[in-house]
């Protein structure tokens, strides 16, 4: 081969080197460009589509936490109801209690302590509460 073919041939070598190069770089660079493109479609998504879904969901749980709140201070009124109530049936407890004591006390058939309280036969305190 001649010098010439040799150089037209290392020429040509170069020539098809620096067309590679172009294409694959050209190819990185479409390439990087759908990846940004991608990543800013998915950064989109998420501050759009999830903040509304998240928005939703806090709203719910804090409508939850306000029935739970509204049903505590529910129980906690009854709760007040029911310990004032028994308060009062307390009352009327320690009320007919004394009314039977007096009775016993007054009544001959029954035996009783100096406090008007019936006594058994070996002269304890009986438990005359109807409870």
């Amino acid at each position: 081969m001649t010098t010439t073919t040799i150089v037209w041939i290392v020429l040509a070598i170069i020539v098809v080197l620096i067309v590679v190069a172009i294409v694959a770089r050209a190819s990185r660079g479409r390439r990087e460009e759908s990846r940004r493109a991608e990543a800013q479609q998915l950064r989109e998504e998420a501050a759009s589509g999830p903040d509304l879904e998240l928005r939703r969901r806090e709203a719910e749980a804090d409508q939850a936490e306000a029935k739970a709140m509204q049903a505590k201070a529910e129980a906690d009124k009854y709760q007040a109801e029911a310990e004032r109530r028994r308060q009062g049936a307390s009352g009327i407890r320690e009320e007919r209690d004394e009314t039977l004591r007096r009775a016993d006390a007054r009544d001959p058939d029954v035996e009783t302590d100096e406090d008007g309280y019936r006594i058994d036969e070996n002269g304890q305190r009986v438990d005359g509460s109807l409870d």
